[in-house]
């Protein structure tokens, strides 16, 4: 794939050198637990339907990890951009992908919250428990705009607004969820339309020794 995106391989020494280990990072080799697995599987079917892939379609997705949703969503379309800005998720992805074969996923560095010129336009960006990782939600929605061609879709899963329960370590969480309300505003204000937002997956969570909890999760999808 040309453009403005650096292949994962020509950007891992350099990021070596500059970059501490995240928190993602020192997860990556454990990432893929069976539930994350079903979640991805569950949340793949449900972008299917919701966004009518097709194989002449080339999509991006936003914090891809260990490239979970990826993987299922690739054999539907034409090829993906899996982006994320952990070089340990990274690695994962791309050792998986010299294991399976798949060859219409392709990783890279791209970190959203940083100036970047993108030269790539996707039908669909699409990402799953990243947005309340990014402290400006109305920015975020102005650059994934930009990387849309002309009646490109988002489709965005991430926790309903919540009291902080979810994570037990805060570091590197910017929101507690999102409200219906904020989330209108801010694609409004980008320029998407045909803002839908509904809840389509519940994740139940230790939040204490012995005390289960339920997060909601929902589906913002929209049109450039």
């Amino acid at each position: 794939m040309e453009g403005a995106f650096l292949p994962v391989t020509k950007v891992m020494g350099f990021l070596r050198r500059i970059f501490m280990k995240s928190r993602f990072d020192e997860a990556a080799m454990t990432w893929d637990t069976s539930m994350r697995i079903e979640r991805a599987q569950q949340i793949a079917e449900i972008l299917q339907d919701k966004l009518n892939l097709n194989e002449t379609m080339e999509l991006f997705e936003l914090g891809t990890g260990t490239g979970l949703l990826s993987f299922y969503l690739a054999p539907a379309v034409k090829n993906i951009i899996a982006g994320d800005n952990s070089e340990g998720m990274l690695q994962v992805l791309t050792e998986k992908l010299k294991e399976t074969g798949v060859k219409n996923i392709f990783p890279v560095y791209f970190d959203l919250e940083k100036e970047l010129e993108i030269a790539n336009k996707f039908d669909v960006i699409f990402s799953m428990m990243v947005l309340h990782h990014i402290e400006d939600l109305a920015n975020a929605a102005a650059k994934l705009a930009q990387m849309l061609k002309n009646g490109g879709k988002i489709a965005i899963v991430d926790l309903v607004k919540e009291d902080g329960d979810f994570h037990h370590d805060h570091t590197g969480v910017k929101h507690f969820g999102f409200a219906e309300a904020e989330l209108r505003e801010a694609f409004g204000a980008a320029g998407f339309k045909k803002i839908m937002i509904e809840v389509v997956f519940t994740i139940q969570k230790e939040i204490l020794a012995g005390e289960m909890k339920d997060f909601e999760l929902f589906l913002l999808t929209a049109e450039r």
